[in-house]
């Protein structure tokens, strides 16, 4: 079974459908989102949480610690 992690950056031209990637090893797999709001992040941690079993998610240092609290609360709730 697979580790599966996600990355995600903010960039205010972004397409949430559009601008991703996966990298999969085998036994490690990387989803990279790049979004272009708070909301867009929430929805795709929780898609992606839900569908494929994120285990640990990345954040880009355009994250706040607000986005990323309100992040942890959002999935945690």
């Amino acid at each position: 079974m697979a580790f599966n992690a996600l990355f995600m950056a903010h960039a205010p031209d972004a397409d949430y459908k559009k601008h991703r990637s996966l990298i999969d090893t085998g036994t490690y797999r990387v989803f990279s989102v790049v979004v272009k709001s708070q909301e867009e992040a929430k929805q795709v941690s929780t898609t992606l949480v839900k569908e494929e079993g994120i285990q640990a998610i990345l954040l880009c240092p355009g994250f706040t610690h607000n986005d990323v609290a309100d992040l942890f609360n959002h999935l945690d709730g």
